[in-house]
């Protein structure tokens, strides 16, 4: 009997390129790193920490609290904490056909740390000398897919008041008002783990206000 020679070839190219083209699409979407929420904030306050402030925008912040006719050495200042209510939103985003057609927990958004830096507009921004040193914090705040969350984070450190150039406000020495715009860096991730972040500001305008007798 003759053998007839069987090629193979053709269903074996066919098979390659089904296989390269089903590891692709599963790749492309197990490497994808970019979050499919959306991290904006939708509204920054100031919250003067001295007692009777009001909160608002632009941030007033008393570099000292004493009295009037007590010493205004920063060294014997009452101070306080300046903070900011943030308000962060997690938008959905539809990428691509035939993705995005539903949500789940997973696209929650835990944000865990955020960074405040202090930028004038004369160019003046050297740290300890022309604005506070920045600052680094942590947080834990959840911002469920569609939907807004509200947290306070700390904006003026109160040793800050006690040092240059805010302390110069009350010796003299230095600019009677300072004024800046707060930048605030905040950062973390789904729950998926896919990073994600967002940038807000505030306006801060620092002064000796001075209170009551």
């Amino acid at each position: 009997m003759k053998m007839k020679n069987v090629n193979f070839k053709p269903a074996f190219l066919l098979l390659l390129a089904l296989a390269l083209v089903t590891y692709v699409a599963c790749t492309s979407v197990e490497d994808n790193s970019r979050s499919a929420s959306l991290l904006t904030i939708s509204s920054v306050s100031g919250e003067p920490g001295s007692p009777g402030e009001q909160s608002g925008t632009p941030l007033l912040s008393d570099v000292c609290d004493n009295p009037n006719d007590a010493s205004q050495d920063p060294d014997t200042c009452t101070v306080f904490n300046d903070n900011a209510s943030v308000t962060f939103v997690n938008d959905f985003l539809m990428v691509g056909p035939g993705t995005g057609q539903g949500t789940s927990y997973l696209n929650d958004i835990l944000v865990t740390q955020y960074r405040v830096d202090y930028v004038r507009s004369n160019g003046r921004n050297t740290p300890g000398v022309d604005v506070p040193f920045g600052i680094d914090g942590t947080m834990n705040i959840r911002v469920g897919v569609n939907g807004n969350a509200t947290a306070s984070v700390l904006v003026v450190r109160h040793t800050a008041k006690q040092e240059p150039p805010l302390s110069e406000i009350t010796t003299g020495e230095g600019e009677r008002v300072i004024t800046a715009n707060a930048q605030l860096r905040f950062f973390g991730h789904d729950i998926a783990g896919r990073a994600v972040s967002a940038t807000g500001f505030l306006e801060i305008h620092w002064a000796n206000y001075g209170e009551g007798q």
